[in-house]
């Protein structure tokens, strides 16, 4: 009989499809067949499904796999995993988010009630580290830590000249969320004087941009956030942003609840026909 790779449909007489198995090189990955499945027209396979499995769990191992991956590596094994998604999904839902500000908002009160418990502390140590380690990486792309790079490396005479030449969708961004551009300007302007106050870097250091990042938090530290405050707190909800990108628990359980349709057919349309 030849390899099975790939998604395989069984039909009932009627032509109407009863249920999907996919195999990887013979192997049955995932299966929608129900407990009481009707006979079908292909040959039955023996294998594991995963008629069971959470829609946050399925995403995470098919979209975020190195992450199921690096868990189970640190000690919290990929069955512990899938119990703590089988847990964390009605938490979210009961709270009926309606957009994904919401589902942010239910999804840190879940986690907040899952890691009160002795058994969840070794997986809120693990979520903790990847969560700020991901946040930390995501945030180098803030596009006001690259515009000052760049007004290091010459790209432009200051932060705001850098920004309107090279970053025009944050500056954009920054209006839609109240901070017009005499705002943002005052803010750069205030940030290129203190950072060249304390005086040069060498940007041949190979630690040059490890340099800028720690000056930039003492200067943030330092600026007067009332004089700068609609752009402080736009910030704010950018940097969570950025820190939210980092977290592939939330993006999963974000995705599977969003799409709402059993897990099973999710599988389906990851691996097309």
């Amino acid at each position: 009989m030849p390899e099975r790779h790939g998604p395989t449909y069984y039909y009932d007489k009627n032509k109407q499809l009863l249920y999907t198995e996919h195999y990887n090189q013979n192997r049955l990955v995932w299966s929608t067949k129900p407990k009481s499945a009707l006979p079908a027209t292909a040959f039955p396979r023996q294998g594991e499904a995963a008629d069971g499995f959470t829609k946050t769990f399925l995403m995470l191992e098919n979209t975020r796999p190195w992450y199921v991956t690096k868990v189970d590596k640190f000690g919290f094994s990929r069955t512990q995993l899938h119990a703590f998604t089988a847990e964390l999904e009605p938490l979210i839902a009961a709270q009926h988010p309606r957009n994904k500000e919401e589902f942010t908002d239910a999804f840190y009160d879940a986690l907040e009630d899952l890691f009160q418990r002795s058994e969840y502390a070794l997986f809120k140590d693990i979520y903790t580290f990847f969560r700020e380690e991901g946040g930390i990486e995501n945030s180098k792309n803030f596009e006001i830590r690259l515009a000052e790079l760049g007004r290091y490396r010459g790209q432009g005479a200051s932060t705001y000249a850098v920004l309107t030449a090279s970053y025009t969708a944050f500056i954009q961004k920054m209006a839609g969320m109240g901070v017009d551009a005499t705002a943002l300007k005052n803010f750069t302007d205030d940030l290129d004087a203190r950072m060249i106050a304390k005086g040069p870097l060498d940007i041949n250091d190979p630690l040059f941009d490890h340099a800028v990042d720690t000056r930039m938090e003492e200067v943030f530290t330092e600026m007067d956030q009332s004089e700068h405050q609609a752009m402080f707190s736009a910030l704010n909800v950018i940097l969570t942003d950025y820190f939210n990108q980092g977290e592939p628990l939330l993006l999963a359980a974000e995705d599977a609840y969003f799409r709402n349709i059993p897990a099973s057919v999710y599988m389906l349309l990851l691996f097309g026909n």
